[in-house]
């Protein structure tokens, strides 16, 4: 979703899911355990449902005896959520999520809140290193049609290819994914559009957008890096402006 003002038009955003991602390294031997437990006593109030990602190790070895397996289960990642369920905050060993879902207003009503949690996880998971800063925005736009031979998404979209190369072919769906960097290499991006199934309003499409921007700095507050988000703000808005077209735009534009 674009986040420029509509002066005469509500803009209804067609955001299912936005996060802001900072992955960093942790001490040698920091643990989830060690990080809930600093962590849940101050996110539980307005975090209050709280889920552990556990991932496995299995590791098979020859041993006089024959194979021996092994598996370790170890927690990577910890999720704080709200009671609407409207927002999650991850706790990683990997660095700290914050996603927002729908409804989406607008990055300025959420970026506070953000800067506090990552405040909250600096001082918990105590992370040496910040490797990389990205946002993250999954759209759902459906596309009406009639039929699927009046099926036009270039009309809607201005990354699709021809659709139908000759008339024994019919329409099956869509999944491409284009690569961007700013000529400075500083900001990155990845759209893809995938088409998901016909419903009755017509076909559903994903319109992702990741932007980031890599980094090799000590840890600091979220407002160090207030330039960098803007960029990646800029960046994203532009990338959505000239990916769907006027018609597709409009689809979301009410008096």
């Amino acid at each position: 979703m674009t986040e420029v003002a509509q002066q005469t038009h509500t803009y209804d955003s067609p955001i299912i899911e936005a996060a802001i991602s900072i992955d960093c390294d942790l001490a040698p031997g920091a643990t989830m355990d060690e990080i809930l437990g600093n962590a849940e006593n101050r996110l539980s109030e307005a975090y209050p449902i709280i889920e552990k990602l556990q991932e496995q190790e299995h590791t098979i070895e020859q041993t006089q005896k024959g194979l021996s397996h092994r598996v370790v289960q170890e927690n990577k990642t910890v999720r704080f959520i709200r009671k609407d369920k409207t927002q999650v905050v991850q706790f990683g060993i990997n660095g700290f999520v914050f996603n927002r879902l729908t409804p989406y207003t607008s990055l300025d009503d959420y970026l506070v809140e953000v800067g506090e949690l990552w405040d909250v996880y600096q001082q918990t998971a105590n992370p040496l290193m910040i490797n990389k800063i990205s946002m993250r925005y999954i759209n759902r736009i459906v596309i009406p049609h009639e039929n699927e031979q009046d099926l036009d998404l270039n009309s809607y979209l201005t990354v699709i290819p021809a659709i139908m190369p000759n008339e024994e072919l019919s329409f099956g769906g869509i999944f491409q994914s284009v690569r961007f960097s700013s000529r400075d290499k500083r900001l990155n991006a990845q759209l893809t559009v995938a088409t998901e199934n016909l419903i009755n309003e017509g076909l559903s499409v994903i319109v992702d957008i990741e932007v980031f921007t890599l980094k090799n700095e000590a840890p600091a507050a979220l407002s160090v890096w207030m330039s960098d988000i803007q960029d990646l703000r800029a960046l994203k808005n532009s990338i959505y402006q000239t990916t769907l077209t006027e018609r597709c735009h409009n689809l979301f534009q009410h008096p």
